[in-house]
């Protein structure tokens, strides 16, 4: 840096009130009352004191940060419209020179994840951190950098091996191999994804064998509640607190509707069984959707999540346009036809002071007529949909795999494989239902520590030991289904 400081993971970002003199000496005025901020960014990390991948990270992220901020100006109207849109360009030129500078020489895997993956600080009053591929994630990610080949190899591999490299040290114990061997990215999501299949297997559970009583005593309250229940209650609360908000919408709705009706359970034919119901049904048509755990990422990423994409498209660009389209002509057909074919008692209903003696069926040509009409509305409902989605684009501008339907979709996908693989990334994840576990028996210790003065690294000591003991196993497991899959 331009002051002889070298960046690491502790450096902020942006500067704050408390380390704006620092940031003065090799900025000179404030950056918040200038209008170029960006030069003032890079000139304290200029591209001749870009030594290390770690430096290239920071000056990445600050870089990219800055970007954000100026998309959301353009967004929110906050800057003229062209000043703010020659900015954005100005930034991603930036990146441009920082991406080619870093790969002027030879990179290892580890060298690109560091550049990617590695943390900084957003500022020093708060403890949020920042790292480029964040910035890869979302509607507006800068889209050369996200579709370089590089980028999409090093996503590919962060996903599979994580923190695991061949290049790592020898001095590094056999735990610490273990804990980069089998804590990735991909083994933490299968964990995930047992344990939301539990919740939905549990959840069936209930649905199909109810309990056979309700209670109104709260006293024998847990002594009626069956095992399979109690596990409900757990992998649903497990799964809401792993899953950011708002996606646990649906973990959340199935925990109210267990608990409200206490001291009692949800029983056929009350409003919270058949919110259970429809919680359920959400939960068996998203199964294949790019959610937090999705059975979508079983697959290879860069063909799983584009032919979903595809497909979802395909639906909604096709399906809707269609059913709009012969909406009323169907519903029209259908309620003649139920006319002709309810005869006497739909007549009686409808018709005031009409008896059954009075009504005559319709003629057995009106039926076959009118069974026409609906027939062929059907057949050209299904042709359209048909047509509409059985389209495959043809016009590749991109001969990489993630672009085979579209660079649209590609850019989309992309974004999926780096949000859940940032998701999955951190070390010593505990995926439920081992978070609740660290919630438990970790967070208390932690705040009794802090309480007491003691140094925190204790409690990363502790985090790290309690998570090889119950989890490290279970990614054993899960690494070899991995492989088979």
């Amino acid at each position: 840096m331009s002051n002889g400081v070298e960046p690491d993971e502790r450096t902020p970002l942006i500067p704050t009130e408390d380390n704006v003199g620092t940031e003065r000496n090799g900025l000179g005025d404030d950056p918040r009352l200038i209008s170029d901020a960006l030069t003032r960014i890079i000139s304290a990390v200029s591209l001749e004191a870009l030594a290390s991948p770690l430096d290239y990270g920071y000056a990445l992220t600050a870089v990219l940060y800055y970007r954000s901020q100026k998309m959301k100006e353009e967004e929110s109207g906050v800057a003229p419209e062209k000043s703010s849109e020659g900015d954005v360009k100005l930034v991603e030129r930036h990146v441009d020179v920082l991406w080619t500078q870093f790969l002027s020489q030879y990179r290892t895997d580890q060298e690109i994840d560091t550049v990617l993956w590695s943390e900084h600080r957003k500022d020093s009053s708060s403890g949020a951190t920042l790292k480029a591929a964040h910035f890869l994630e979302g509607p507006t990610p800068y889209t050369a950098l996200l579709t370089h080949p590089l980028v999409e190899a090093a996503v590919a591999r962060r996903w599979k091996h994580g923190r695991h490299y061949t290049t790592s040290p020898p001095s590094s114990s056999l735990l610490q191999r273990a804990d980069t061997l089998f804590g990735t990215p991909r083994n933490a999501h299968l964990l995930a994804l047992a344990s939301h299949l539990a919740y939905v297997s549990l959840l069936a559970h209930y649905l199909l064998y109810p309990p056979g009583r309700v209670s109104t005593d709260a006293s024998t309250y847990y002594q009626d509640v069956h095992p399979h229940t109690t596990g409900l209650f757990v992998f649903a609360l497990a799964n809401a607190l792993f899953v950011p908000t708002p996606y646990n919408y649906l973990y959340l709705t199935s925990l109210a509707a267990l608990a409200l009706p206490f001291p009692g359970l949800p029983q056929p034919g009350d409003g919270f069984f058949d919110i259970l119901l429809f919680t359920f049904s959400l939960h068996i048509l998203t199964l294949h959707r790019p959610f937090t755990s999705s059975l979508l990422y079983i697959h290879e990423l860069s063909s799983s999540i584009p032919r979903v994409g595809f497909v979802h498209r395909s639906l909604v660009d096709g399906v809707a346009p269609s059913l709009f389209y012969f909406f009323l002509p169907f519903v029209a057909s259908i309620v003649l036809l139920s006319l002709s074919l309810d005869g006497d008692l739909f007549r009686a209903a409808v018709i005031p002071f009409a008896s059954l003696s009075s009504v005559i069926p319709a003629p057995m040509e009106t039926r076959n007529t009118f069974l026409a009409i609906v027939l062929v509305i059907l057949l050209g409902l299904f042709f359209s949909i048909f047509a509409t989605t059985a389209t495959v684009p043809t016009a590749r501008t991109s001969q990489s795999t993630w672009d085979r339907y579209g660079t649209d979709l590609g850019y989309w996908a992309r974004t999926v494989a780096v949000s859940v693989c940032s998701q999955y990334d951190p070390p010593y994840l505990y995926p439920p239902p081992f978070n609740l576990l660290r919630l438990v028996v970790v967070f208390p210790l932690h705040f009794l520590l802090k309480w007491s003065g003691q140094p925190s690294d204790l409690v990363k000591r502790v985090d790290q030991y309690v998570w090889r003991f119950t989890v490290l196993p279970f990614l054993l497991v899960a690494h070899l289904v991995s492989r088979v899959l």
